[in-house]
């Protein structure tokens, strides 16, 4: 280790030095306090100082406080060295900033082992240090998969939020990514679903499971599947991926107009209220099954609760957010003040937003302690047919696909794997999951190449030989770690069709782009390990066009039924 000496005395310094160099360490000479000071300030100071107490420019104690001011997460070891052997003395060194002391004259084996004492605890800081900067690291790559999810979160609601005119959101989230889902869409044979859940906890690891469940709804109501068959499937794939201790309370509604009718399954969730047009409280259905992912379909109860609804009923199902948000004496919200809230509303259209007021004012400036939110439901089938065209029963499958965007900072993709983490969200579609190998090969073929040609400015000729590609690995791996600028944007665009399905994936960068014009050789002339990437995404889709610069990439990959 190397270790500074500050003494003014030639031979204690060389004496010091010598001891030094025999048990191993190197060692740096100074012989006034602030030479010390200097050299304690430089890059690659020592971990360790041995300081005189009386030096001149500055003592022993004035170098301890100066070092002790500089900003790191590894201090320097000091020892002090000094023939002031009063208490008093010794307390001032220490508060200070010394580690220990060694008073003079001194034993050289006394010596040695305060030295190694002080090796342990730097080596120990150094350990410590290593630790913190990993979980830095740690924290920053799950910030950045935090926001990924809350983004594909939000995706998911922001597609919802389009499909039903007389359906209503309360939505906020105490964190970025919300652990409450809603949902709902128009039946193909005319009326709603509805559905809310509730994961326990909130942010991050509630999120990541709405987009399986928003899937499993969309795919089984688009085929016009009772709400106990979506609870079923729906339980089936929360208690397969999700750990012990978490689970979904839940509520689905089946909305039927042309029988006057409410199904409702309630797993876990807060009295589903149907109020009247003046306020009053016209039917409850309470919380009669357990939730999501906590037992297996055969022990969990799929019956219903019917009801009959009339023209300007509305339906309010919402999370215990709601009635547990607390004020800053700790009263809760409550049951009572929200049904208060519907006698309050003389304009029942505007119902939800008088509660979110309510909530607002009550809760004051306590901060959030758990997601809220409300789904309205107006049973008004003239307005319910006001909706966006999803298909009808014969053709369940037109518009229901779904896009999404996403943009990687350049720092964030030292840690992602974009393709892998793209092919997470892909399977969670069951009909392009079957598709998932050649989806997974265009992704990746289309990510890589801007990423070395568009972010890394790598020469393609590398791959030109085994020893170039050789080359080329060491050269992208250094692009990982050194990449500090641009970023890097996907797009996937998913569009069920009548016999099959078509994806469109668009990749762009920041980079400068390429010649897009120059002839490549086809595939299966093409012997090297250099130009085969954008020949093998042109066969395995049936469109490929290059835009702007050649930075952005759009491929087309579509299928049938019969090749499925």
């Amino acid at each position: 280790m190397l270790i500074l000496i500050a003494e003014d005395d030639f031979t204690s310094r060389t004496m010091l030095a010598t001891v030094l160099k025999k048990i191993g360490h190197e060692a740096v000479e100074t012989t006034n306090g602030l030479e010390a000071w200097e050299a304690m300030q430089q890059p690659n100071a020592p971990r360790m100082a041995i300081l005189d107490w009386m030096m001149p420019e500055m003592d022993g104690i004035e170098v301890c406080r100066s070092i002790r001011t500089l900003e790191t997460d590894r201090p320097p070891y000091v020892i002090m060295l000094t023939a002031k052997l009063e208490k008093e003395d010794i307390v001032a060194g220490l508060e200070a900033g010394a580690d220990d002391y060694l008073a003079k004259p001194y034993d050289p084996s006394e010596l040695r082992a305060r030295v190694e004492v002080g090796c342990r605890i730097v080596e120990m800081q150094a350990q410590l240090a290593g630790k913190i900067s990993e979980l830095e690291s740690l924290h920053q790559e799950l910030q950045r998969q935090y926001d990924v999810a809350a983004t594909v979160f939000s995706k998911i609601m922001e597609s919802n939020e389009r499909q039903c005119g007389n359906v209503k959101y309360l939505l906020s989230s105490m964190e970025t990514a919300s652990g409450d889902i809603a949902l709902s869409v128009p039946k193909p044979s005319g009326g709603i679903y509805a559905f809310l859940g509730d994961f326990t906890g909130h942010g991050l690891s509630a999120a990541i499971g709405a987009p399986p469940v928003a899937n499993i709804f969309f795919k089984m109501t688009d085929r016009n599947y009772s709400i106990c068959d979506i609870a079923a499937e729906i339980n089936a794939k929360l208690k397969e991926m999700l750990p012990i201790g978490m689970y979904l309370a839940a509520c689905l509604l089946e909305l039927e107009f042309s029988s006057g009718t409410l199904t409702v399954w309630n797993g876990g969730i807060p009295d589903v209220l149907v109020v009247d047009r003046q306020g009053g409280i016209k039917n409850r259905i309470p919380s009669s099954h357990l939730p999501l992912g906590v037992v297996n379909n055969n022990q969990l109860d799929l019956s219903t609760d019917l009801i009959e609804i009339e023209q300007d009923d509305r339906i309010y199902v919402y999370s215990d957010g709601v009635t547990e948000t607390s004020n800053s004496d700790g009263e809760m919200f409550g049951q009572q003040r929200l049904e208060e809230c519907f006698q309050q509303d003389s304009l029942p259209e505007f119902a939800l937003e008088t509660i979110s007021t309510h909530l607002e004012k009550f809760r004051g400036d306590t901060s959030q302690e758990d997601d809220t939110t409300m789904i309205e439901i107006m049973c008004d089938a003239e307005t319910a047919g006001n909706l966006e065209d999803r298909g009808t029963a014969e053709n369940p499958k037109e518009n229901r696909g779904w896009s999404m965007s996403l943009e990687f900072e350049a720092d964030s993709l030292r840690n992602i794997d974009v393709a892998s983490f793209l092919i997470k969200i892909i399977e969670e579609d069951r009909e392009l999951c079957s598709h998932k190998a050649d989806v997974f090969m265009i992704i990746t073929e289309l990510v890589t190449n801007a990423l070395d040609y568009g972010l890394f400015r790598l020469d393609p000729g590398l791959k030109k030989s085994l020893e170039g590609y050789e080359r080329y690995i060491e050269a992208r791996q250094k692009g990982f770690e050194s990449v500090s600028d641009g970023w890097l944007r996907i797009g996937l665009e998913y569009a069920p069709l009548a016999e099959g399905g078509k994806l469109v994936v668009q990749v762009e960068d920041s980079g400068p782009g390429f010649n897009y014009q120059k002839d490549l050789l086809a595939l299966a002339d093409n012997l090297t390990y250099s130009g085969r990437g954008v020949p093998l995404v042109r066969s395995l889709c049936s469109e490929v066009t290059f835009h702007g610069r050649g930075n952005r990439t759009l491929a087309v990959y579509q299928w049938t039924e019969e090749s499925s």
